[in-house]
Order: structure tokens, then sequence, then C-alpha cells
């Protein structure tokens, strides 16, 4: 008796231990998503500031590569489009679904 209840408790924990991981990974990519945010908007704002009568370079490996002002600013926005699209769609449900799934992963345990 004694034997099987440690061998559900194990099982619980391991489930709980992995969910933890999984948010972990999850919370790392949101926090990604957040400095990258940041980095963009400082950019557009340091853009919205340029005339056209300044050189804009965008680094590409090893080399800086001349760019049109508005060309710049366009890959700024469409980098801002696709950052907050993504924390729209991934990042909000993230806590929900780990209070979710500890609650469920808890409860049996806390019954045994």
């Amino acid at each position: 008796m004694a034997e099987l209840i440690q061998k559900k408790l194990q099982g619980e924990v391991e489930k709980y231990q992995q969910l933890q991981k999984d948010w972990s990974k999850s919370m790392s990519g949101q926090q990604k998503l957040e400095g990258q945010l940041t980095e963009n908007n400082i950019v557009k704002e340091e853009l919205a500031l340029l005339d056209g009568s300044y050189v804009v370079c965008k680094l590409l490996g090893p080399v800086l590569v001349r760019q049109e002002l508005g060309e710049a600013q366009a890959t700024v926005g469409k980098r801002l489009d696709y950052i907050t699209l993504c924390q729209v769609v991934a990042c909000p449900e993230v806590p929900d679904s780990f209070t979710w799934s500890c609650s469920a992963c808890r409860a049996p345990a806390t019954h045994l």
C-alpha cells in the first residue's frame, strides 16, 4: 500500500517538475520578446528624429550596409508588429494555463 502511494506521489511530483520547466521556458521566451520590443521601440524613436540627410546603415554580418531611412523605419515597424503579435498570441495564456495545470497536479498529490 505504501509503495503504491509513493509511486503515485513520485509520478505527480515528476509531472509538476515538468510543468515548472515548461513554465520557465515560456517565461524566458516572454522576457526575450519584451527585451526585443524595448530595443525596437528605442530604434523607432531614434529613426523618427532623423531627416533624409542622414545616412542609415544596418549591420549584415561583419559589414555595414547603407539603407534608406524609409526602409529602415518600415523594417522596424514590421518587427514591432511581429513582436506584439507574438506577445498577444502566446504569452497571456502561459500564466493561466500554468496555474490551472499546477492546480490539477497538486490536487492528486495532496489527497495522497
